[in-house]
């Protein structure tokens, strides 16, 4: 058993840098951080001044592109939005969306960049920002006022290692967007 989950993880391992050797490491890379969506993510993340890198990195790390993504904590679409949630943002948006419009890609977007928007301008930092993305507004507003996970008004961490876990992954996967980006425009 342990002898073909080495194998496997050697033939992996080859055909990444054969793919790297033939197409270039820009293309792996641009398989592996898609950009999927780019119309939606660059007119909302504008519109709504929130970095686009962090809008692919929230829609990968969520849904991994899946536009039709359903998770256990009943969120929907591509930056995985709950009915309470989007109901929430259509308040701050005023726009006529139904809530049936919620996989919609470029509704989901539309809403989840506003979402993003709504806790930097609230919390002040991106960390902040997603955490509340990810747990919600009132768990942190709760965490700020616990000096062991919070200082100045920042969250140093939270006490769910997933929202930690969640926190990190787009985090690097942020990095991932603003190199390919960055590569794109030079």
């Amino acid at each position: 058993m342990k002898y073909f989950k080495r194998l496997l993880i050697a033939v992996i391992i080859t055909i990444a840098l054969v793919a790297a050797a033939m197409f270039g490491m820009n293309a792996l890379q641009s398989a592996v951080y898609p950009r999927q969506y780019s119309e939606f993510v660059e007119k909302y993340s504008e519109k709504y001044s929130v970095d686009k890198t962090l809008v692919y990195a929230v829609i990968k790390c969520e849904s991994g592109f899946n536009p039709d993504a359903h998770s256990h904590a009943n969120a929907f679409g591509l930056m995985q939005l709950t009915e309470e949630t989007f109901d929430w943002v259509a308040t701050k948006i005023s726009d006529d969306t139904r809530q049936d419009e919620i996989k919609d890609p470029e509704t989901n977007i539309k809403y989840g960049v506003k979402l993003l928007s709504l806790h930097i301008a609230q919390f002040g930092d991106e960390k902040t920002a997603l955490a509340a993305y990810n747990a919600g507004r009132g768990e942190v507003m709760k965490w700020l006022e616990n000096p062991e996970l919070a200082l100045n008004g920042q969250l140093i961490t939270t006490p769910y290692e997933e929202t930690n876990l969640y926190i990190e992954r787009v985090e690097n996967a942020k990095k991932m967007y603003e190199r390919l980006v960055d590569q794109d425009e030079n």
